[in-house]
């Protein structure tokens, strides 16, 4: 009996082979191939190019067929030592040297790399999809209303996120400095309340403020009214850490619902630009699709 060991990503893998069996332990499951019920093996790398993949079909004597397969990390010594004894001892059966597409069909079995290959693109356009879809949502929505800061309440019966609020600026805000490639921007967090509003009272809305000079921020305390859009799709809206700031350096307290109003935002490219991500994104992957199923088929 000989003894094969190799790795799968970060699984160690056991293979015995002696003259009737071919016995594999792959993760939780353990395999037994009766030599004499092999009918076809072929071996090769798969099209991501970091695992190999065995393919083994079986005939039992009732003439049941089932396929198997088996993983190895590219290049490993161990399934490359069992694959060329397999092929000693059972010589009709190798495939090594037919071209995959027509193994696949004395195999009788469908070549899954292909599936995984085109899958990958279409799995990440869509998680892609599903991280760009509140800049969707803003981009399609043309609407606008005007209203007062404690008319916020729900806003899905506005009809758009869109808004002009009525309202002021306090003071007590969460100042935010970002550095990338030397250039240093600045996010500010301020409760935005309404005329009505009274020292204590829970707060329901924080308004965002990108980076602006120092005299339009200090500008907008003197406002009383923001145009803007409320962003509160899916998981937009402050984070717990923003609202735990203000609870602890000024004793503030928030509503069950806190709502993110970026003042003086503009939704107009917001779907431009995902669109613009997405189709870079696509081009890319095709690419990289395309160039792996012409070096692989």
């Amino acid at each position: 009996m000989e003894t094969f060991t190799y790795s799968y990503a970060v699984l160690e893998v056991k293979a015995t082979l002696d003259e009737k069996t071919l016995k594999l332990k792959q993760g939780l499951r353990n395999y037994e191939l009766n030599l004499h019920e092999i009918l076809y093996f072929y071996f090769g790398p798969m099209p991501s190019g970091q695992f190999d993949e065995l393919v083994i079909l079986t005939q039992s004597q009732n003439g049941k067929q089932k396929t198997y397969r088996f993983n190895c990390t590219s290049s490993e010594v161990g399934m490359q030592n069992l694959v060329a004894r397999l092929a000693e001892k059972k010589p009709s059966a190798d495939l090594r040297n037919v071209p995959r597409s027509e193994a696949f069909q004395k195999l009788k079995t469908f070549d899954t790399s292909k599936v995984t290959l085109f899958a990958v693109p279409i799995v990440v356009s869509l998680v892609l999809s599903i991280f760009l879809a509140p800049m969707f949502v803003h981009g399609l929505d043309k609407g606008s209303k005007t209203i007062k800061a404690n008319e916020l309440t729900n806003p899905h019966l506005l009809g758009t996120r869109n808004l002009i609020l009525q309202g002021s600026i306090l003071s007590e805000c969460l100042e935010e400095k970002t550095t990338r490639k030397g250039r240093t921007t600045t996010k500010f967090f301020c409760p935005l309340v309404d005329e009505s509003w009274e020292s204590g009272s829970p707060i329901h809305i924080l308004a965002q403020i990108d980076d602006i000079p120092e005299e339009e921020f200090n500008a907008l305390f003197e406002r009383t009214e923001f145009k803007g859009v409320l962003r509160n799709v899916l998981w937009e809206g402050p984070s717990s850490s923003t609202k735990d700031f203000f609870e602890k350096e000024y004793g503030a307290s928030f509503t069950e619902e806190v709502y993110q109003f970026e003042v003086d935002g503009d939704a107009s490219l917001d779907l431009i630009i995902a669109l613009a991500i997405l189709g870079i994104a696509l081009l890319i992957l095709l690419g990289i699709t395309f160039f792996m199923y012409k070096r692989s088929f």
